[in-house]
């Protein structure tokens, strides 16, 4: 009996495979109904109840595990649990999809588009994957965020990875000034002492070798795109960021936009609301020279 467990096992592992990796392409439209399903964490899922609309997410291995690479393949699905019509790119991709580590020393920012061209098959069954490699063993949050008939639809998932090494405890810095390599950011909020459900102003001031940096460019059709996460993972927003005086109006929870006029700089501001109390890291991107610049702050939540 062992033995065919376990040449059942092999055998099913194999179908996975195939189903991932049989397309032409740097990576396949497989089917997320033969690999692990990872559940969303509803509380923080954005889909406008009556879109119906959800995206679930399948990954292979079933165990994810450090240093190798993974497969995450994202099913967009209408109320039917069909692929669903409609879906459509936004800030330049047809999916974005967010990796945050329980530690918060790890951050990426990748697309089905980084890996092979978006084929209309992968359109009409609205399926689409990525591949990424995680670096520690550990809790992970995977936000995948979509557009379906001009309407954000965005879910999150916890998950764990084996092996080694494992992550360390995470580190608290408050701190508004840092380098990140010859970059100099001043971070700053208003009001200083930010409430719950109250509209806070983010600011961002980037120098370059002590210069201010006024050529930066646009990212994925922003200025910024800004990951808001609490610090245990439970509460996540993707963002953007806008030149001051072009601010956009107020945008749904989750998701808030930015305008991308060319060549600004060396001030970029955020309006963003925090929804709980609580530590949260704030993990920024911006366009430098064809260079992308990861910033990482962090606020208190009284």
């Amino acid at each position: 009996m062992k033995n065919v467990l376990i040449t059942t096992t092999v055998i099913f592992g194999l179908i996975i495979h195939v189903l991932f990796f049989s397309c032409s392409g740097s990576y396949a439209n497989g089917s997320a109904e033969d690999a692990h399903q990872h559940d969303a964490h509803s509380l923080n899922a954005h889909s406008p109840a009556d879109s119906g609309i959800r995206i679930s997410m399948a990954s292979e291995p079933v165990q994810l595990m450090a240093g190798k690479t993974a497969t995450l393949l994202f099913s967009v699905k209408d109320r039917e649990g069909r692929g669903a019509q409609g879906v459509s790119i936004s800030h330049d991709r047809i999916l974005h999809v967010i990796i945050i580590s329980e530690d918060l020393s790890v951050f990426a920012h990748v697309h089905p588009e980084d890996f092979g061209t978006i084929t209309p098959e992968m359109v009409r069954s609205a399926q689409f994957g990525v591949r990424y490699e995680f670096p520690r063993a550990g809790r992970y949050l995977v936000a995948a965020d979509t557009t379906v008939n001009n309407t954000h639809i965005s879910n999150h998932f916890m998950v764990e990875v084996a092996g080694q090494p494992v992550m360390a405890a995470p580190r608290k810095d408050l701190s508004g000034e840092k380098k990140f390599g010859d970059y100099e950011v001043t971070f700053s909020h208003s009001p200083e002492r930010i409430i719950p459900k109250k509209e806070t102003l983010l600011r961002y001031e980037i120098k370059q070798n002590g210069r201010p940096v006024t050529d930066l460019e646009t990212y994925l059709a922003a200025p910024m795109h800004i990951a808001i996460v609490l610090t245990d993972l439970s509460d996540f927003t993707h963002a953007h960021g806008s030149v001051p005086g072009t601010h956009a109006g107020h945008q749904p929870a989750g998701h808030v936009h930015g305008t991308s006029p060319d060549g600004f700089g060396p001030v970029i501001e955020a309006n963003v609301v925090f929804p709980v109390k609580g530590t949260y890291r704030i993990f920024s991107e911006v366009k430098h020279r064809g260079n992308v610049l990861v910033l990482d702050f962090s606020v208190d939540v009284e």
